[in-house]
């Protein structure tokens, strides 16, 4: 099972091929962790908010690679759970990845910044995000390589 902390986070995922009967939207990153910890396996996404409080419950994995604003992570007792965290959020991580291909996010009628995507109430329910999510991941490495962790992890 492939837990999220928002709709945004979920369409990332389903965009990348994670079908809907493996996701389960956990509302914060707390949330996410709490329920992995009730699981025997299961992976996680979540953002690495900076500057925000981290859970408790994160000191319990180790990061075993990182592919630039992306950390996988491993439950240090060896079980099958495991976290991925989008650095430093989804929306600035989509919008740096967006940059480094050339593609404006403009042209998808989205903001032309992060901050002010987040500010718009359920934006990942518009074609345009979904256009967008899908240009980024026929050219995008970081895509690419965020879907072969969500497909080796998750059922």
């Amino acid at each position: 099972m492939l837990y999220v902390e928002c709709f945004a986070d979920e369409k990332l995922v389903h965009s990348l091929g994670v079908r809907r009967r493996h996701v389960r939207h956990a509302k914060c990153k707390r949330e996410v962790l709490n329920k992995l910890r009730q699981q025997p396996a299961g992976i996680g996404l979540v953002d690495q908010d900076p500057h925000a409080a981290q859970p408790s419950e994160l000191k319990n994995y180790r990061e075993i690679k990182r592919g630039g604003g992306l950390i996988l992570l491993e439950h240090r007792d060896g079980s099958n759970r495991w976290g991925i965290i989008l650095c430093p959020r989804l929306e600035e991580w989509l919008y740096q990845r967006a940059a480094t291909r050339g593609i404006d996010p403009q042209k998808y009628v989205l903001p032309g910044s992060a901050q002010e995507l987040k500010k718009i109430p359920h934006y990942e329910t518009k074609q345009q995000f979904a256009e967008f999510l899908q240009q980024l991941r026929q050219l995008d490495e970081e895509m690419a390589l965020l879907e072969d962790w969500l497909r080796e992890f998750t059922v």
